[in-house]
């Protein structure tokens, strides 16, 4: 009776700590309609002309106080109520590459959404052709992360070392990538590509090590999660932001070039006359051959405004990253100025479901052996 008594005891001892392992339903749903809500707008916004669009603003202005919402509640509750901790921010390698991570995220989606779109929209490939044009990359971005992983663990090299070259083969292939044209193949894209995914792999190991090195115990857990929402989000502007470009840019472009297409230029004439002249011979008659050289001229207006348009975005990825290095940098010199040397994040800040929960688990087993809880299925009631 007594031993049995002993294994109650542990076992509600146990109990009361599995209570502290339940999840934070207030921060989940208030984190859940915030991620939905913004992944929409920045998903579709575009698609419905952002503002313009009552039910965009509904939904970001749903999203953004479910947001403010739950990240007061994770600063202002104590203990083991939170889903989050927030403590890890006073890492100063884990608060800066969570910022880094986001203009990566920016980058790396920002640029894979172009360049499958340029081949289709502008080149004509198929969608298994715009694969295929992307496959050999991951070549070069293996290479790369194998290469970062013997220079930091072999070399002894920090790695920070490899950021550089990251950043700079992305803005040379964003640049490369930005004379393309309508007439541009396979052979003209590669070398653009295969830079570009070479760069990624030296900057992205780089900034995951840099930002999750200096965790101990839970805190790595927050620090995937946390991390991979910096870069997840950065995508989702990235991708965002090249979707807005490409539209005002090509109705931009398409206006110009319409203002030189106009009758009575000589360049024009000559150019629909050529098409008519075509269309002819080939049997249709010279009516119906006269309005389809037009239509054929506005499809080649529409084409290459929207090349200029894409170009324009190669470019402008280019320059966001010549943009952001300096800023990167000054933010690490901030960074580690207000978190000072103190880079070890604390593993008993009283919060998130990880630390809480074992500091309340610890407090209540004591040196209870778990093993020996025995832990029987309850009968159903049928």
């Amino acid at each position: 009776m007594r031993d049995g008594g002993r294994k109650f005891s542990k076992a509600g001892r146990l109990a009361c700590a599995g209570e502290a392992l339940l999840l934070d339903r207030l921060g989940a749903v208030l984190f859940t309609i915030a991620a939905f809500c913004l992944t929409f707008v920045l998903n579709q916004g575009s698609r419905w002309d952002w503002l313009e669009e009552p039910m965009i603003v509904h939904l970001l202005l749903v999203g953004v106080v479910s947001l403010l919402l739950f990240i007061a509640f994770q600063l202002c509750a104590t203990g083991s109520d939170t889903i989050l901790d927030l403590a890890i921010f006073r890492n100063n390698g884990f608060a800066f590459g969570f910022i880094a991570s986001f203009a990566a995220g920016f980058a790396l989606f920002g640029s894979a959404y172009l360049i499958p779109s340029f081949a289709i929209s502008v080149l004509g490939m198929t969608p298994t052709e715009a694969g295929m044009l992307l496959l050999p990359s991951t070549l070069m971005f293996i290479s790369a992360l194998l290469l970062t992983t013997f220079l930091v663990r072999r070399g002894k090299l920090p790695p920070i070392i490899t950021v550089p070259f990251g950043i700079l083969g992305f803005i040379v292939a964003m640049w490369m990538l930005s004379g393309s044209n309508g007439e541009s193949g396979f052979s003209d894209l590669m070398p653009a590509i295969l830079l570009r995914c070479l760069a990624l792999g030296f900057l992205f190991l780089s900034i995951t090590l840099i930002t999750l090195i200096d965790l101990e115990g839970p805190q790595i857990a927050y620090g995937v999660g946390l991390f991979n929402v910096g870069r997840q989000t950065g995508g989702l502007f990235g991708v965002a932001v090249m979707q807005t470009l490409l539209d005002h840019q090509t109705a931009l472009n398409k206006g110009v070039i319409a203002t030189y297409i106009v009758p009575g230029r000589m360049a024009v004439t000559e150019r629909l006359a050529l098409l008519t002249n075509s269309l002819t011979s080939h049997g249709m008659e010279l009516s119906v051959a006269a309005k389809a050289a037009v239509q054929i001229l506005t499809r080649e207006v529409t084409a290459q405004a929207s090349i200029i348009a894409f170009d324009t975005a190669f470019l402008i990825l280019s320059l966001f990253f010549i943009a952001a290095a300096p800023v990167l940098i000054t933010l690490k010199i901030i960074i580690g100025r207000a978190l000072g040397s103190g880079s070890e994040t604390p593993n008993h800040a009283g919060r998130g479901i990880g630390i809480g929960a074992q500091a309340y688990a610890d407090d209540q087993l004591g040196d209870v052996d778990v093993s020996e809880i025995v832990i029987r299925p309850t009968a159903s009631p049928h």
